[in-house]
């Protein structure tokens, strides 16, 4: 599990700006990462508060951080119920 919890801090650390600003990417590379979650771990945010986002890209961020966070919530709740049907209780 360790590795794997690794694996996701070093994607975000690398992926969400905390490493270099993501302004300082190719814009095709900034394409991109614009579309994965890390972006709005922590780039997005400071770019809001800085005033970089405004008007139609802001609209945009929020909507694609809403959309992240709707797919996360039902892939938690699957994972949820998927465990609740797997769970057995022993003892009192």
């Amino acid at each position: 599990i360790s590795t794997i919890v690794f694996i996701v801090y070093s994607f975000e650390y690398f992926l969400g700006g905390q490493m270099f600003p993501i302004d300082i990417m190719p814009n095709a590379v900034q394409a991109v990462m614009k579309w994965l979650p890390f972006y709005y771990e922590l780039f997005c945010p400071v770019a809001i508060f800085l005033g970089r986002l405004k008007g139609p890209d802001l609209v945009q961020a929020l909507m694609i951080q809403t959309g992240w966070l709707l797919l996360t919530w039902a892939a938690a709740r699957a994972m949820w119920k998927r465990g609740l049907g797997h769970y057995q209780a022993v003892g009192g």
